[in-house]
């Protein structure tokens, strides 16, 4: 799972959608024209639109089309 969060209390919040195309985790705000686009297996990140008083956050989990309960992490 990967999840961006950058907490300011004094700050607008707005929480993005989000979807995988190939090896990009896409956010999109849907209250504005901010996109986050993350490469997860570089970790290379494009950043587009949006507004620096507002702070955008969003959560990018797999879908499980089998059963969750197989769905294990690791440390290593």
């Amino acid at each position: 799972m990967i999840n961006f969060n950058l907490p300011d209390s004094q700050k607008t919040s707005h929480e993005c959608n989000s979807h995988k195309e190939g090896d990009w985790m896409i956010f999109i705000c849907p209250h504005c024209d901010y996109v986050r686009q993350i490469n997860y297996k570089t970790g290379k990140m494009k950043t587009s639109g949006g507004d620096d008083n507002i702070i955008h956050h969003g959560v990018q989990a797999p879908r499980f089309e089998k059963d969750p309960l197989l769905f294990t992490t690791s440390v290593n």
